[in-house]
């Protein structure tokens, strides 16, 4: 094992080596940026003129040498020498050329700069390198400033530093990780409860639609009220009584807008008592009683049977309503606990906005047991 880890941390070693001794790459083009003051204000002139002239001697006049390490490099423009160092600017230029002086082409991105010094510059910036720290040996290719002198010093004030990823843990999360798991070891027994978002709950909540008393619930309250073939089998008994009584009233009004076939009935037996005078008008008005049904007595059974099945119904959602605030107070209970146990600030006040939704849920519980229960009162 510590043979693997030993080649390991080696090639690790060898591949950071290979890494830096690799040239730095050069980019295809750059800013070249020569020297001020006055005794190198004709030659930075007559070098802007030439490339801006494009004439064919430009090579033969300028030649640029980098060194190993891509970074110092030798110009040389008319026979002088300059010492230059190639520097990362604070970010991406892009370079544009034109044919008419309207219309411009993107050719590169420059994000390079290659700035030519004296040798009393370059002397001063050796002292410099040399009172950094190792650390510090990239930053010193890193340009502090932008191309203009209204971007001095534009890397610190307009560009923030490059964001690293840290993993930190928090000493007072672990501890109280570390605390639970202590507890829950030396517990006789142990409870826990896995706590749904509110917010699902509501978006799966459906609003309850009431058809004539009869009070339908969401789909997730119906699975939790009917339990069993029972259940279900009352549900839907009620809302058949219910939709067959809507069906028989409906049919009973056109009924009435029509003379009805019974009373013709009971027309001709009186008519035909009249005729035969032979003393049967007691049995003649018997038999016509019972042919002649009696919807009033129909419809007070019907009605009878409907207010059973709502009241059967009232009181079924009143059973699971109370079982419900039950689960809630249990629940609410536990959770009381849970925060008078804990000692971390955060998780207190997390439980304690558990607390204030179940109370709230609570109430809401107790105001729709009230309401059952005035129903049931006013039927």
């Amino acid at each position: 094992m510590s043979k693997s880890v030993s080649k390991n941390k080696e090639n690790q070693s060898k591949a950071k080596q290979m890494k830096d001794d690799l040239p730095f790459e050069l980019e295809q083009q750059f800013i070249l940026r020569m020297p001020k003051g006055p005794s190198f204000q004709a030659q930075t002139e007559a070098l802007r003129k030439a490339v801006q002239a494009g004439s064919q001697n430009v090579k033969d006049r300028l030649s640029i040498e980098f060194q190993a390490d891509q970074r110092h490099a030798t110009v040389r423009f008319d026979g002088e020498a300059l010492s230059a160092k190639l520097v990362d600017l604070p970010c991406v230029i892009e370079s544009h050329k034109t044919i008419d002086k309207k219309t411009l082409y993107k050719t590169n991105d420059i994000c390079q700069m290659l700035v030519c010094s004296t040798e009393d510059q370059d002397a001063k910036e050796e002292e410099v390198d040399d009172t950094t720290q190792k650390k510090d040996k990239d930053k010193k290719f890193l340009h502090n400033h932008g191309v203009t002198p209204a971007l001095k010093n534009v890397r610190k004030r307009r560009f923030r530093k490059t964001m690293k990823k840290k993993y930190i843990e928090s000493p007072d999360v672990e501890k109280e990780v570390k605390r639970l798991l202590k507890v829950d070891n030396e517990a006789v027994n142990v409870r826990w409860e896995v706590i749904a978002d509110d917010e699902n709950e509501n978006k799966e909540q459906k609003p309850e639609v009431n058809l004539g008393g009869l009070e339908i619930p969401s789909p997730s309250s119906s699975a939790a009220v009917v339990q069993g073939g029972e259940a279900s089998m009352t549900f839907d008994n009620d809302l058949h009584e219910l939709f067959k009584d809507v069906s028989s009233s409906d049919e009973e009004e056109g009924e009435e807008m029509r003379p009805p076939p019974n009373e013709e009935e009971d027309v001709n037996i009186m008519d035909s008592e009249d005729e035969a005078s032979r003393g049967a008008a007691g049995e003649g008005k018997s038999q016509s009683s019972k042919a002649v049904p009696s919807t009033s007595g129909t419809k007070m059974e019907r009605k009878q049977d409907t207010s059973t099945s709502d009241r059967g119904s009232l009181q079924t959602q009143l059973q699971q309503l109370e079982s419900d605030l039950a689960r809630l107070q249990e629940k609410r209970n536990l959770q009381e606990e849970i925060a008078r146990g804990v000692g971390n600030e955060a998780l207190r006040q997390r439980f304690q906005a558990d607390v204030h939704t179940i109370r709230a849920e609570e109430a809401r519980k107790e105001a729709e047991i009230a309401r059952v229960k005035s129903a049931l009162d006013s039927s």
